[in-house]
């Protein structure tokens, strides 16, 4: 992967969403005439996974990144059962699964799937390494308790995944010695009230946050008078954070 490459929530949603709706396109009204049991079962569950994936692909938009988690593994099962039907299975396995709900364990399904496609070679290595992480958020496991009770300090992050635009001034000036110098600094105001940002800084101190600029006004940030700049002095939005606790360190630092 490049390198210079980032990875955006708002354009891989985009992506996933034009996805979905080309796949959804193809499979509406589609009639299965001639096609073996086994392979209308797979398109089925593959229609299912799309249902799904359309599923997490609202509740990220919607920051409900925790559900959205939670709908991973049938999102993943469904798909793994459709291309286990599609290539793999034999239409008295579907005639059975139609009748009885019976259907092999997803690893003999994988295994199966990676003798009748070799490009598929590694998915149960990485089925190995994941599935116990999508059970845990499926099933409310530690992974999502501890990350929402841990103590500790927290770190912050904008929720769509857009890099943080922060209020600063810059100046140039000549030194002692007569060098250009540039300085920096970030604008900070009160937090004391903030809910979020109350829970930074030492006990008993002012509690301060940054500066935080919505996407659209970098550039009224930058073209602004000296007259116009309070008014960008506001709290950033706490429903437009999210909070990752880490591990207790230096409780003076």
């Amino acid at each position: 992967m490049n390198a210079e490459r980032r990875f955006y929530i708002p354009t891989e949603l985009q992506k996933t969403s034009a996805f979905w709706d080309l796949l959804s396109s193809k499979l509406q009204g589609v009639e299965f005439q001639h096609s073996s049991v086994a392979k209308r079962v797979g398109a089925g569950f593959l229609h299912v996974s799309l249902d799904h994936l359309m599923a997490i692909t609202t509740l990220i938009n919607d920051r409900q990144f925790t559900s959205a988690l939670t709908l991973m593994r049938p999102q993943y099962e469904t798909a793994v059962r459709g291309a286990w039907f599609s290539f793999a299975a034999t239409d008295p396995q579907a005639e059975e699964f139609l009748e009885t709900d019976r259907i092999p364990k997803i690893k003999v399904q994988i295994r199966a799937l990676t003798d009748a496609l070799p490009s598929l070679t590694g998915l149960e290595e990485l089925h190995d390494k994941s599935w116990d992480y999508l059970n845990d958020y499926t099933h409310g496991g530690q992974i999502v308790i501890k990350s929402r009770f841990q103590d500790g300090r927290i770190e912050c992050a904008i929720t769509d995944g857009q890099p943080m635009g922060i209020a600063g001034l810059w100046d140039r000036y000549r030194d002692a010695a007569g060098q250009w110098q540039d300085s920096y600094t970030m604008l900070t105001i009160n937090a004391d009230d903030h809910p979020l940002f109350k829970h930074y800084h030492q006990s008993g101190k002012e509690k301060r946050m940054v500066v935080m600029l919505p996407e659209g006004a970098y550039g009224d940030w930058l073209t602004a008078p000296a007259s116009d700049a309070r008014d960008f002095l506001v709290p950033y939005p706490a429903d437009r954070l999210v909070a990752t606790p880490m591990r207790p360190g230096n409780p003076e630092s």
